[in-house]
C-alpha cells in the first residue's frame, strides 16, 4: 500500500471513529468533555498513523 492510500485508509477510519463519538455524545452516552477528550485522541491517532 503506498504512502497516499494509508493515509486515505487512515482518514476514513478517522471519519467513522468521529462519527461514532458524536452518537455517543447526540444519544447522552458520553458526556460533550468525554466527546472532546475523544476527539483529540483520534486526532493524535490519526497523526501517528498518517506520520505527520
Amino acid at each position: 500500500m503506498d504512502s497516499n492510500s494509508a493515509a486515505l485508509e487512515a482518514h476514513d477510519a478517522f471519519r467513522v471513529t468521529i462519527s461514532g463519538i458524536w452518537s455517543e455524545v447526540i444519544a447522552g452516552r458520553m458526556s460533550d468533555d468525554d466527546g472532546w477528550a475523544a476527539v483529540g485522541d483520534a486526532l493524535t491517532e490519526l497523526r501517528d498513523e498518517v506520520g505527520q
